[in-house]
């Protein structure tokens, strides 16, 4: 029915990454439904709407264009988890050198 994909969207939304990850090699039509509904875009968007260090690296990188597209003008489906991966990366380098006291204070 009309009410299936916004329910399916509503439970997939749920999903930390790694499940949504596992959930993508599920079978190609779940992947199918987790590109159509655009929830690694949404997962990166509240990331950055509700984690100030996500915000800031999005800002610094310049990454925050590609979270203000419109669904009829999307970018590349892939485009989002490797955005959502790489800030993860760079967010735990961020932490492993403050922790070893590699880092300069700067205003941004």
């Amino acid at each position: 029915g009309a009410g299936v994909p916004h329910i399916t969207q509503q439970i997939l939304c749920y999903l930390d990454a790694r499940t949504l990850l596992k959930s993508e090699l599920v079978s190609t039509l779940w992947r199918d439904i987790i590109e159509a509904l655009s929830i690694w875009k949404l997962l990166v968007q509240q990331d950055v709407k509700n984690r100030p260090l996500w915000r800031s690296l999005f800002e610094r990188r310049g990454w925050l264009k590609y979270l203000d597209i419109p669904l009829s003008k999307q970018m590349p489906s892939h485009i989002y988890p490797h955005l959502y991966h790489s800030a993860c990366r760079d967010i735990q380098s961020l932490e492993a050198n403050w922790r070893r006291g590699r880092y300069t204070l700067t205003r941004v």
